[in-house]
């Protein structure tokens, strides 16, 4: 699986509507293991769902697993009560468990069986994050009658301390070994922290008095902060250092609402997040699932006088040394227009040619047509230099997906003795090199050669 970044200025979109949970698929009911309800907490990628599900009508709950469109009672330590609250790629399953003394325990099940994890000198313990190598965090009493988080490994359960105050828990743990969670201070508040490298660190808030973790993959922590000035709570990203509001990072999809709490990240970064607003009924809720939105950057473009030739770039080098003029003669039009510099479902890669034949009049030539780019690949005239940015394309009829803008590609017709395209999102321009002899290539009445985000 591919890890993608989680830069500081990473921003994000909300790919469902409010309530909608799953895309293109059928959603389903688990059903219970004897009684009249059931709730899910944990899920891995080969679909195994665990939680808590009643067994009897008298409500007693059980930890379940269900896995091969089966539902399966996990049992107890001995208790009344259990549980599930995570599970690994193995099967593995954590969670916590009354036993038969009445006390409460974090548990392992592995192999058909149960097992107690201990406690780290006290009488309860709850587990609530297992990774794919078996690492589990969760929380334990200790002999002080305080909670601590702790990091079980090899059949031993490591305290890892807290922040200075009395108590600490940890919510997950990734595949690295590092634990998100949350912790006292010694002024008493709460603080989301991670722990790595055999240290505990604070993340602090987002101006208010409280924090808290709730998840974690291997580059980012979501959980939930106070605000300044404000009772409620925010849902926060933390990465590369930095503790953001989730709400600021949002650029679509949010439809009025405020992101009051993060629960969920995998390691695609995308988000499992609460969402509320205030109503005529009072506060309305919904679960939201955000999705890094794609990256963009500004591809420039530039003429050059002396050949009347146009150039686009998006390279940042190529930017730079055609500004500074160490590649002369080229001067900026004030025309551009976005493209993707990574590549989200629905979009093509562009080809980018140079031709190798018409010096000094030489110039470059874009395709994200994969066809034509393979035509132009046997034309020696041309040199492939690569896949250089990503765009969508037209249908035949010219039409762009979604928001995305026409750019319309224009072709020279050898004026000059040496081909040359100009691709530009403006309908003036595109009369104007028309007017000029110019030859429109592209899809539908207005001839668009590609779709420019916006």
């Amino acid at each position: 699986r591919v890890v993608l970044p989680v830069p500081a200025g990473a921003t994000f979109v909300s790919a469902t509507a409010p309530c909608t949970l799953l895309l293109n698929t059928v959603v389903c009911d688990l059903g219970t293991v004897g009684g009249s309800y059931s709730n899910s907490t944990g899920i891995n990628d080969r679909g195994d769902v665990t939680g808590t599900s009643a067994v009897s009508s008298g409500g007693l709950a059980h930890a379940f697993v269900y896995s091969n469109a089966a539902m399966c009672d996990l049992g107890t330590l001995g208790g009344v009560y259990s549980k599930g609250e995570a599970v690994n790629t193995s099967g593995q399953i954590v969670g916590q468990s009354a036993t038969d003394g009445a006390t409460v325990r974090a548990f392992l099940y592995t192999n058909g069986s149960m097992r107690d994890l201990g406690t780290l000198g006290g009488a309860v313990s709850g587990a609530s994050g297992i990774n794919a190598s078996g690492q589990i965090t969760g929380f334990a009493a200790t002999k002080n009658n305080e909670f601590h988080a702790f990091l079980y490994e090899n059949g031993s359960m490591r305290d890892l301390g807290t922040l200075g105050g009395a108590n600490s828990g940890g919510s997950a743990i990734n595949v690295l070994g590092e634990v998100a969670g949350s912790s006292s201070i010694s002024t008493g508040p709460g603080r989301a922290f991670i722990y790595s490298n055999g240290a505990m660190r604070g993340l602090g808030t987002l101006g208010g008095t409280n924090s808290r973790a709730a998840d974690i993959n291997g580059l980012a922590i979501v959980g939930a902060s106070d605000i300044a000035h404000d009772s409620g709570e925010h849902a926060f990203l933390y990465s590369e250092g930095m503790l953001r509001d989730l709400n600021d990072l949002v650029v679509s999809g949010l439809a009025g609402t405020t992101l009051v709490e993060a629960s969920g990240i995998n390691d695609g970064n995308q988000i499992a997040a609460t969402g509320c607003m205030g109503g005529v009924f009072g506060t309305l809720c919904m679960a939201f699932r955000l999705d890094p939105a794609p990256a963009k950057a500004t591809a420039v473009e530039y003429h050059h006088a002396e050949f009347d030739h146009y150039f686009i770039t998006a390279i940042p080098d190529e930017i730079a040394k055609l500004d500074n003029g160490t590649l002369a003669g080229w001067a900026r039009t004030g025309q551009s227009f976005n493209v993707y510099t990574d590549a989200p479902g629905g979009t093509s890669a562009v080809c980018r040619f140079f031709s190798t034949s018409f010096a000094p009049k030489s110039s470059h030539f874009y395709t994200p047509d994969a066809s034509e780019c393979e035509t132009v690949k046997q034309n020696s005239n041309w040199q492939f230099e690569g896949l250089v940015f990503n765009v969508s394309t037209p249908d035949e009829n010219g039409a762009c997906p979604g928001v995305a803008q026409p750019v319309y590609r224009l072709y020279n017709d050898g004026q000059g003795a040496a081909p040359n395209h100009r691709y530009t999102t403006s309908l003036a321009v595109r009369s104007q090199m028309i007017a000029q002899g110019w030859i429109p290539e592209g899809s539908g009445p207005l001839v668009v050669g590609m779709c420019a985000p916006r």
